[in-house]
């Protein structure tokens, strides 16, 4: 289904992309190709949760849990790079840190970052990785929340309080 045939083109005037997850680094590859956005607007801005940035460490936890023997890693790994090739065929490199940040998509948009102070799930280093790439750049706003954990189907208070503030710095008018 697409959007356009829910909500009328002239209801929106801004996009933001929210990811949790898994969907956080597919919101991040998304907001580096201006083509993915609805409505032929750009987007705005970029919302972070708990983002999984670094799917590289993904990959070798996968192959630590299938216990792949240590002289089968190197055809392991030629079979995911054959895999991603023939969904995308323009990546060509073969290196795992392609599926990191900042090589897999950088946000060159505002984006805000919440994470769970303890992700039992990812731990910190997607986040922390996500705050050391973007730190040259004024497009982070980033929050540690203590009360928050990885899953995101709960209501979060402090969440919904940074998101809200965030929000409120583009347009008033857009929360009423």
């Amino acid at each position: 289904m697409r959007l356009d045939t829910i909500i009328d083109s002239n209801h929106v005037s801004q996009i933001f992309f929210y990811g949790h997850s898994m969907g956080g680094y597919i919101c991040t590859r998304l907001a580096s190709d201006s083509d993915n956005t609805p409505y032929g607007l750009p987007l705005s801005g970029l919302i972070l949760e708990s983002p999984l940035m670094l799917y590289s460490r993904i990959l070798d936890e996968i192959r630590g849990k299938l216990k792949i023997p240590s002289f089968l890693q190197a055809f392991h790994l030629t079979r995911v790079f054959r895999d991603v090739k023939a969904m995308h065929p323009s990546i060509t490199s073969h290196n795992l840190e392609q599926f990191d940040i900042p090589q897999w998509g950088m946000p060159q948009v505002p984006t805000l970052c919440l994470q769970a102070m303890t992700d039992s799930r990812l731990g910190r280093e997607h986040y922390d990785a996500t705050v050391e790439m973007m730190s040259e750049s004024d497009l982070l706003t980033h929050h540690l929340i203590e009360s928050l954990t990885h899953s995101g189907s709960q209501t979060n208070d402090e969440r919904e309080s940074h998101l809200l503030d965030w929000l409120e710095t583009f347009d008033s008018n857009m929360l009423t």
